[in-house]
């Protein structure tokens, strides 16, 4: 009898170490710089890390020797910093954003894709793009390790809405930039981190980026349903993208396709159907502050024909969506509405942001446009030689990928912030 218990209490305290040692490592951070001599359970937390990510083979002893400084820069060069070797400030913030699920590793396997990933983490692809510095057109590469941006679900930021982030500080940061980068205004950022406009901001610092609320609208999240469209003699990719008004890259991705694919006649495809809802405006005169991703692209999708009003002057023209994936090209419909453009813009042509507001079907979207011709026309007679761009909440240039803070300033701005 004294033996059985004794077995039962040795197993208790053993799964109660191992629960202790699996809750520390899921709260462990790295607080100090680590260099090649240096030993402690921060180390073994570091060679752990990197152990799950393949770099660390050897057995995690808690002592930084060479094995783990060859590892440290394995991993420092696959994600652009100066490969020293030494866990230092970024090192150290990059590990730690590992370690707190903040953002996860992906290592790409045959068949991936951006969009893939977007569908399989439920995260925008564009956030995948630009953490990983890539564009749209970007070949990725069996084996690549590209990082997943994971949104937090927790919500300990007193007043913080929804969908809040934790952004690890990196050189160069300020809260301007990050008002920039995640498209939230300063004040929510210093205010759900409890800071002023005179904080110091330290490499590795974590601070909450909140998401909606009441200074920081936008959003409304798409319901998605599926239909089935069976193949008919003509058919193709970029024929049905027009008639349903969803991106043929989605199109061809959501069936496993590539523009190269053949399409042959009773072959089924998969279409999505989404239903933005709509969101409220601060007066007649605004727009909806729609995000360009997950709302503004389907309902004004290429091919469709809108109205669009400066906010400013009250001028309208209509305006024809011609292409355009990471925000809208668009070509004013008649010659009449490219002198009605050329008025607004005070008689030239201007890369001049101006908000205006997209009159689409029945609803009316903030947005901000520029009037300068460029690049393809598809519309021949209508003294407009070439497309101008239409942004959206959120939306991206082509060359950069980037968000463009200008636009984003215009597209506040036309919903009445």
């Amino acid at each position: 009898m004294k033996k059985r218990v004794l077995r039962v209490t040795v197993f208790v305290v053993v799964v109660l170490l191992l629960l202790g040692t699996t809750t520390g490592m899921a709260q462990a951070a790295l607080n100090r710089n680590l260099v090649e001599g240096m030993s402690g359970e921060d180390v073994r937390q570091a060679q752990d890390l990197l152990k799950s990510l393949g770099y660390f083979k050897a057995n995690s002893t808690g002592y930084f020797g060479p094995i783990i400084k060859k590892a440290v820069m394995d991993f420092q060069r696959d994600y652009g910093i100066s490969t020293t070797g030494n866990i230092g400030p970024i090192t150290r913030a990059k590990m730690n954003e590992l370690m707190s699920g903040q953002i996860k590793v992906h290592i790409v396997k045959a068949g991936d894709t951006f969009w893939k990933l977007s569908q399989q983490y439920n995260v925008p692809m564009a956030d995948i793009i630009s953490a990983n510095n890539k564009t749209e057109s970007s070949i990725i590469y069996v084996g690549e390790k590209l990082i997943i941006p994971l949104k937090s679900s927790s919500n300990n930021g007193g007043g913080v809405g929804t969908g809040q982030r934790v952004h690890v500080v990196q050189p160069g940061d300020t809260f301007w930039k990050l008002s920039q980068r995640y498209n939230v205004p300063m004040a929510d950022i210093m205010k759900a981190n409890n800071k002023t406009a005179n904080s110091i901001l330290y490499v590795g610092d974590r601070l909450i980026i909140p998401g909606q609320s009441s200074s920081s609208p936008g959003g409304g999240s798409a319901t998605k349903t599926y239909i089935i469209h069976k193949v008919k003699p003509g058919d193709n990719a970029w024929d049905l993208s027009i008639k349903y008004g969803i991106p043929m890259a989605e199109i061809l991705e959501l069936n496993n396709l590539s523009q190269n694919s053949v399409l042959y006649v009773g072959q089924e495809l998969k279409i999505p159907v989404y239903n933005i809802p709509e969101l409220p405006r601060k007066g007649e005169k605004f727009g909806e502050y729609l995000d360009w991703w997950t709302g503004a692209q389907y309902l004004f999708p290429i091919g469709c024909v809108a109205t669009i009003v400066d906010l400013d002057t009250g001028l309208s023209f209509k305006a024809k969506r011609t292409i355009g994936a990471s925000h809208a090209d668009a070509e004013p419909l008649t010659a009449q509405d490219t002198a009605i453009m050329y008025k607004i813009w005070g008689n030239k042509w201007s890369w001049e942001r101006r908000a205006v507001v997209v009159f689409v079907g029945n609803r009316k979207i903030a947005a901000s446009a520029t009037s300068m011709p460029h690049d393809i026309e598809y519309i021949t007679d209508n003294n407009f030689n070439g497309h101008f761009d239409i942004h959206f909440l959120n939306s991206r240039t082509h060359n950069t990928n980037k968000v463009d803070s200008q636009h984003q300033t215009m597209v506040r701005k036309a919903a009445g912030y």
